[in-house]
Order: structure tokens, then sequence, then C-alpha cells
């Protein structure tokens, strides 16, 4: 009857308290219970809730005694359990050999006893102990098996752990659009069960992503919703991370302030729980900000040399625990940001060693975002210390890849050089040594007969060698002929690889001017509440633009398509931001006014009045005078129509039938259209790049309508699945097929 009661007590325990066990009531139970199975499970219960604790050492403990216990009892089921608990409470602890060792462990006793959730779980555990000794490869095999098992078992809390899981592994490999795919399926699941942890994790990873592509109101719109469900959870670990993103999200306003309390919050709970990769995390991002501080221009000289001093004091303290947990990903990242310091600090021979020692790790683990990062330092580096050609070396990660597979092929050729030499030397001395014989034998031979044959021998070993250094002597002239030609075309490929690169820096350069022209996200964020801008050039610059003008009475916006795309498309793209510019400047306000100015300066600065002209340059765009206080749109257009959705309904407003630069100054007449606005309305402008595009099964255009079909079935979504769908049905119809043109469409909600 104890035996029974005891049992009862135990089941109904472990049933109301597994997630908050108390271990001053489970030492007590501990007490009273005998040497087999209910004894194991009591001390497993106890490493847990040492573990939660963040009391390691009494954790380790009683796991390790459950252990022994399971295995002398032959408690499979136990064994298994202690050795997961073990692998658990040593991630927490960043001893990631010892957590592989028995989460390996736990994975074998499962797979013996056929338990399919262990088995997913082990993998998962593997999973995570890759990720954090950064092998993103086999942490990514490790979630796949993992979410195979629990796809077959139904578990949907697991699975979208998985998925959120597998999409942290895109993302820390860089391929963010598969990232935010596996997230969202993440997030999905979690809002069907209602899981608030999952949701915060979700939104999270989703912000991560955000912050990566420079959104970072989104970022921390995401941020922030995943910090409220971690306060109603009451998680402080989880809080602190979070924390520690929202900081990033201050840094990169300028709100230092709020950037330096935030972390600080992360870092109390991650000192108080003894989470070191956590405190890494939090030293090391403290530092960087020190380091933003120091840059801004609000500090002072002497105070900046002190700012840069806590950013190393920082980055030191964070390299110091991510060596103590092995933590490759985490040293490389400290060694990048203090040979940054060191190279704001003008230190460039410092800043060069840790900077190497970041991009070796870096590269070892195929960490895009960082070798990028660590190429751009090293190149500023290299540019101060006056190192020209190796600031080039680095900033170029394609020339780096293609010097490699140089080398590699140049090892391959003087191993077949070295090859063809060695059988030719044997040959030689083979053929020597039969000469050696044969003329022996003949000296020994006393009869008439033999000597006869060594005669006919040695004329036919003669023979043979006169063939054989005939054939050497063609070799070696056939050899000197075809090294002259390969050196001719070495030199020739070289000198078209010069040429290339000297162009394809050109043609870049003129990007990063063609780029910094264009209206800024933030310019753009103040006049547009919801928008997205799918730009695809053809080349590297384009002969499409957008343009952004704002007024005391409205916005002017304007999506225009020069002739031509390349770099003629780009001069004209430049000359005409600047002249819509200089006319606005003007004060004109009124879309038909700006279009017939614009015609006449074309027409005056390209010399196209001139009869003897045979050739017209010029532009077609969509321009929009926009009241958003009255809700009102002036419309104007060169060649170009304006697209307005209002729920399933479709407005087409048209343009000109003309182009800017074509029409005589006395013969442009651009007509205004008005248009009253309802909220929810989508306006989209467009060059005619998307509609002109080859592909498809015949090889066709897309077309006007089926691109006006696609508008109004996405044009209620949101914008940047608006984009995407535009992109993934762009890419479909061109397939293999080359870009035809420049590509521009931007879609605006009121």
């Amino acid at each position: 009857m104890k035996q029974f009661c005891l049992l009862f007590f135990l089941l109904l325990f472990f049933a109301t308290s597994s997630h908050s066990a108390n271990p001053d009531s489970l030492l007590t139970s501990l007490k009273s219970v005998s040497e087999d199975t209910n004894k194991v499970n009591i001390l497993i219960e106890l490493g847990k809730a040492y573990q939660q604790q963040n009391k390691f050492d009494k954790a380790i403990e009683y796991s390790e005694q459950a252990e022994k216990l399971a295995v002398k009892l032959n408690f499979s089921s136990g064994l298994a359990r202690c050795c997961r608990n073990l692998g658990s409470i040593y991630i927490d602890n960043a001893d990631y050999t010892r957590a592989m060792k028995f989460h390996s462990l736990a994975l074998k006793n499962y797979l013996i006893l056929g338990d399919k959730k262990g088995i997913a779980n082990s993998y998962n555990n593997i999973g995570i102990v890759y990720r954090n000794q950064g092998d993103f490869e086999n942490a990514l095999e490790n979630y796949r098996v993992s979410l195979k098992v629990r796809l077959e078992l139904g578990d949907k809390k697991a699975i979208a752990s998985s998925y959120n899981n597998i999409g942290n592994i895109y993302m820390d490999k860089g391929d963010y659009p598969k990232a935010v795919e596996a997230f969202l399926v993440a997030l999905k699941i979690n809002e069907e069960l209602g899981d608030k942890k999952g949701l915060s994790n979700s939104y999270n990873n989703i912000g991560i992503i955000y912050k990566k592509q420079e959104n970072y109101k989104k970022a921390l719109e995401n941020y922030l919703q995943s910090l409220k469900l971690r306060e109603e959870l009451g998680d402080e670990k989880l809080m602190a991370d979070v924390y520690n993103n929202i900081g990033f999200i201050y840094v990169m306003q300028g709100d230092y302030e709020k950037a330096l309390d935030s972390q600080l919050k992360a870092l109390k709970v991650r000192l108080e729980s003894n989470d070191k990769r956590g405190m890494s995390d939090s030293y090391g991002n403290i530092g960087t900000i020190y380091m933003y501080i120091a840059d801004s221009a609000a500090t002072t000289k002497s105070n900046a040399i002190s700012m840069y001093d806590k950013a190393l004091e920082n980055h030191f303290k964070a390299l110091a625990i991510r060596k103590e947990i092995e933590t490759k990903l985490g040293q490389a990242d400290s060694y990048n940001n203090i040979g940054t310091v060191y190279l704001k600090q003008n230190k460039l021979e410092m800043a060069y060693d840790f900077l190497i020692k970041a991009l070796v790790i870096f590269e070892e683990i195929k960490y895009k975002d960082g070798i990028m990062e660590t190429y751009t330092a090293l190149s500023e580096v290299l540019d101060k210390k006056g190192e020209y050609k190796q600031s080039l070396y680095y900033y170029k990660l394609y020339s780096v890849m293609k010097d490699s597979l140089l080398n590699a092929e140049s090892n391959k050729q003087i191993a077949e050089m070295n090859i063809r030499y060695d059988t030719e030397r044997k040959d030689k001395e083979l053929i020597k040594k039969d000469f050696e014989i044969g003329q022996q034998k003949a000296e020994a031979e006393k009869q008439q007969t033999q000597r006869k044959v060594f005669i006919v021998g040695f004329i036919f070993v003669l023979i043979v060698l006169c063939v054989i250094y005939y054939s050497y002597r063609q070799k070696m002239a056939a050899n000197t002929i075809l090294e002259t030609k390969n050196d001719a075309i070495s030199k020739q490929k070289r000198e078209i690889e010069k040429k290339n690169n000297i162009i394809t820096d050109s043609i870049e350069y003129a990007q990063n001017i063609q780029n910094a022209i264009l209206p800024t996200e933030e310019e753009m964020q103040k006049c547009f509440v919801e928008y997205f801008i799918y730009y695809k050039p053809k080349d590297i610059v384009s002969g499409d633009f957008y343009w952004l003008h704002e007024s005391k009475n409205a916005v002017l916006f304007a999506v225009v398509d020069c002739t031509g795309h390349g770099v003629p498309g780009a001069f004209m793209s430049v000359m005409g931001y600047n002249l819509l510019n200089d006319i606005v400047n003007a004060n004109p306000e009124s879309p038909a006014e700006i279009l017939k100015e614009l015609n006449v300066k074309i027409l005056q600065n390209l010399r196209q009045n001139n009869q003897k002209t045979t050739a017209k340059y010029g532009m077609d765009l969509t321009l929009i005078a926009l009241d958003k206080e009255k809700q009102h749109l002036k419309f104007a257009g060169a060649h170009h129509p304006l697209l307005i959705y209002r729920q399933n309904e479709c407005f087409l407003l048209k343009g000109n039938r003309c182009s800017i630069g074509s029409v005589k100054k006395e013969e442009s007449d651009f007509k205004n259209h008005h248009f009253e606005l309802q909220k929810g309305d989508m306006i989209y402008l467009f060059s005619d790049g998307y509609v002109d595009q080859l592909g498809g099964p015949e090889g066709k255009k897309i077309f006007a309508q089926p691109f006006r079909d696609t508008l109004q079935s996405i044009s209620g979504l949101e914008m940047q699945k608006q984009k995407k769908i535009l992109d993934e049905r762009f890419e479909n119809w061109k397939a293999n097929q080359s870009q035809t043109d420049d590509v521009l469409v931007v879609g605006i909600r009121i």
C-alpha cells in the first residue's frame, strides 16, 4: 500500500509540475524512494529543476546520478532522458563537445526504443549544437531529419519549432528568401495553436530578417510584438534576446542612449542566469554602440578616444567568453569588431591582423554576411595604407575565388608535367640498358651467325634510336610552338580580363552614382505610408528611374523610362533627373506643365530641333501630383498610362501618345487628368520593361492585359507580398531568356 501511494504521488507530481519543479520537494521524495526507476525519474526532474535555476553544477550532479542508476537498472527510456537532459544542460553551459556527446547517446537510445518523438528531439538538439559551433550545413541536415519525423507524428508545435530553426540556418547562410519562407510557415502554425512562445520566436526571427535588409521600421515592429508576448510569458531570458535586437535598431536610428539602455537590460538578465553565449553577444553589442558614439558628430575628439577604448574593452570581454565556449562564429564576429575599432583609431596593422583572423573563420564556416563585412573593412585598411591593388583584391570576393581556381589549375598542370617527365626518363634508361645487354652478347659470341645477328640487331637498334631521336626533336619543336602559342593566349586573356575589370569597375561606380540620386527610403516613407518599388535593371546601370519632390501643396512622383538601357540609358536618366529638379525648382506643380517644359529642355540639350539629327533620344514617363490632404490626384503621361485599383474596379488614365523629346516645342500640349482618391486605392506607375519581356512557352511578350490582370489580383495584398509575386511571375515567364529591358514598377496605397 505504501509503494502504491508513493507511485501515485510521483505520477501526480510529474504530471502537474514538470515545468516548475521545486528542488526541495523533489529532494524530500528522493529520501523515501527505492533504487528503482522511480528514483531515476526523480533524479532527472531534480537535474531539470536546477537547470531552470541556472545551478549547472547541481543539475549535472543529479543528472549523472540518474544516468548511472538507469544504466545499472537497464532502464533504456530513462537513460535516453538522462542523456537528453545532460546535453541540454551542457548547451546552456556552452560546453558543446559534451553536449554533442550526450545528445548523440540520447539519439542512439531513442533509435533502439523506436521512440519517434525522442528521435526527432535528438536530431533537433544535435542541430542546435552544430549551429552554435558555426557548422551550418550539418545543423541544417539534422533540423531537416527532425522535421521529417515531426511531420510524420503530426506534432504541430514541434513542426513550427523545426521551421524556425531551419529559417535561422538559412538566415545565417544569407539566403533570406528561404529564411522568411520557413519563418512564415512557423508563424502560421503558431497562430493556429495560440502558442505565445512560438509566436514570439517567429516575430523575433522575422524582425532579424528585416534588420538585415535595413528595413528598421518593420524590424522594430516585429521585435516589439515579440517582446510583448515574452513579457506576458514572464521569460526574462527570452526578453533579453529581444532587448538585444531592439538595441541594434536604436543604434541604426542614431538613438544611442536607448540602444545602450536596451543592451544593459539584456546583459543584466544574462549575467544573473550565467548565459555565457548571451553575455558575449551583449558585450559585443555594447562595444559596437560605443564605437558608433565615438563616430557621431556630437562627440568631441577627447571623448571619442574614451569611447573607442570602451568599445575595445567590451569586444575583448566578448572574445574571451567566445573562446571559452568555443563558438567559431562568435570568435570571428569579435575579431571583425575589434579590427573595425582599430581601423577607426587608424591603428592599421592591428586592424589588419584581427580582420584576417575573422576572415579565416568566416570563410571556414561559409558565413556570407561576415565575409562581406570583413572584405569591406580590409579594403578600407589597405586603402588607407596606400596598398591600392590589395585593397581592390579584398574588395571583390570574385577575384579571390577566381585566383584560388587558377591556383588549383596550375597545381594540376605541374603534377601532370612531373608525371610526363618521369615517364620519359624511365623510357630512356630502359632503352640504354637494352642496348648495353645486346652489345655484351655480340662481343661474347664467337660464331659468324651470332656476329651477323649482332650486326643486324645493332642496325635495328640504331634505326630505332634514330626514330626515337627524330620523334623527340619533333616533340620538342611542337612543345616549343605550343608554349609560344599558350603564352600569347595567356597574355591576351590577361589583357582582356584587365580591360573587362576596368570597364566593370567603372560601370559599377556609375551605378553607385545613379543609385545616389534616387529618392532614399526615408524620403519615400515620409511621403507614402505604404509602397513598394520593384526595380530590376537589365544591365548594371539603368535607363529607368523614379523621381520624388515634395512641395507645400502636393507630392510629385514620376516613373521614367529613358531611351535605351545600360550606359546610354543611365546618361539619359541622370540628365532627366536633373532637368526635373530644375523645372520644379522654378515652382510649376502641374504635371502637364512640367512635361511640356521637360520636352523643351530635352530638345534643347540634345539639339533635336535640328532637322539634320538622325537619332532621337528622349523618355516616356508617368507623373502624378498627389494632394494627400484632399486625396486628389493629377496625372500627366508621355506614352505611359496610370492604373488605379479600387477593390475589384480598375481605372485606366491614359497619357499623351508621344514621348518627351519627340514633340516640337510648338506642338507639345500635354494634358492633365484629375482623379478623386479614396482610402485603400492602389496606384501603379511603371515602365514598359515588364510587359515587353520575352518568355513563356512561345517566347512572346507578357503584354499589357496579363500584366493588368496580375495587378488586379494582387492589389489587395501587403506591399512586399505584391513585390514578391511580381518578381516570381516575371522570373518564371523569362525562364532562360535574357532580360529584354530595364524593369520598374511602383505601387502606392492611399
